[in-house]
C-alpha cells in the first residue's frame, strides 16, 4: 500500500466515496436500514424512493427542514449513477418498474463499519496474556505481558 495507490483508491473506489461522503451518515444509516437490517435484497423503485422520503421527514424533524433538502427520487438517482456507483438499479425480466439493490462496495462499506461497533481487543487482551505478571520489560513499562502457555 504505497501513496499513490491510496490516492487512487480513494478517488476511485465506491466504498471509500461512500464513507467520505458529506451525507455518509444519512445516506449508510438508510441503506443498512433498507436493505442489510431487515436482510432485503432488492426493493422496487416506488418502494425505496417511499422508504427514503418518510427516512428523511424524520431526519428533518430532527435535523431541521434545511436538512438533506433534495427529494428521494433525487438522492437515489445519485446514489445509482456511475459516477457513485453505492446502488444497481436495473429493470428485471419482465418488469416495467425499476430496480435497485446494493453494490459490492456499498455493502462492503457497511459490513466495514459495522465491525467498527464490535469491541475492540489489543494485545494486552488476547487470550494467553494477562497484565502485571511475568515478563519484566528491558524499558519501564507500565504493563508488564506474559504468554501463558
Amino acid at each position: 500500500m504505497n501513496h499513490d495507490d491510496l490516492q487512487n483508491l480513494r478517488r476511485m473506489h465506491p466504498a471509500w466515496r461512500l464513507l467520505v461522503a458529506d451525507n455518509a451518515p444519512m445516506i449508510i444509516s438508510f441503506l443498512h436500514g433498507s436493505f442489510v437490517a431487515p436482510n432485503v435484497r432488492v426493493l422496487a423503485a416506488t418502494d425505496l424512493e417511499n422508504r427514503l422520503e418518510d427516512f428523511l421527514f424524520h431526519l428533518r424533524g430532527q435535523l431541521g427542514e434545511d436538512a438533506y433538502p433534495r427529494a428521494a427520487r433525487a438522492y437515489l438517482s445519485d446514489w445509482s449513477a456511475d459516477e457513485r456507483g453505492w446502488l444497481r438499479r436495473y429493470y428485471p425480466e419482465h418488469g416495467d418498474e425499476p430496480h435497485y439493490d446494493l453494490t459490492p462496495a456499498t455493502e462492503q462499506a457497511i459490513q466495514w463499519l459495522k465491525s467498527l461497533e464490535q469491541p475492540h481487543r489489543d494485545a494486552r487482551e488476547a487470550p494467553g496474556f494477562s497484565r502485571g505478571e511475568g515478563v519484566k520489560c528491558s524499558k519501564p513499562s507500565r504493563w508488564r505481558i506474559a504468554f501463558r502457555p
